[in-house]
């Protein structure tokens, strides 16, 4: 936990943790696959809101490969900084 989630959510938060776990195909691609886990029973989550709460993230890290390109290389180098500050 905290050489990886830990520290990855403390440096890029939930969302964008959940955006880059869908690979390129972002959040959209994690919901597309785990949604129904995410949103069954009794939730009380629609598919309206599921759809704003991938815009949002969408709107606010960027979609697609160059994105993804991106905020993966960001993410690698703020939680390399965390592990060394921590492991020393």
């Amino acid at each position: 936990m905290k050489a990886s989630l830990g520290a990855r959510w403390a440096t890029i938060g939930p969302f964008e943790s959940y955006h880059l776990g869908g690979g390129p195909g972002g959040i959209r691609h994690m919901f597309e696959h785990l949604g129904a886990n995410l949103t069954g029973g009794d939730s009380g989550v629609t598919e309206a809101d599921v759809e704003r709460l991938i815009a949002d993230v969408e709107r606010t890290y960027g979609a697609g490969p160059e994105a993804y390109a991106s905020l993966t290389a960001e993410r690698d180098r703020k939680q390399l900084a965390v592990n060394a500050a921590v492991n020393n």
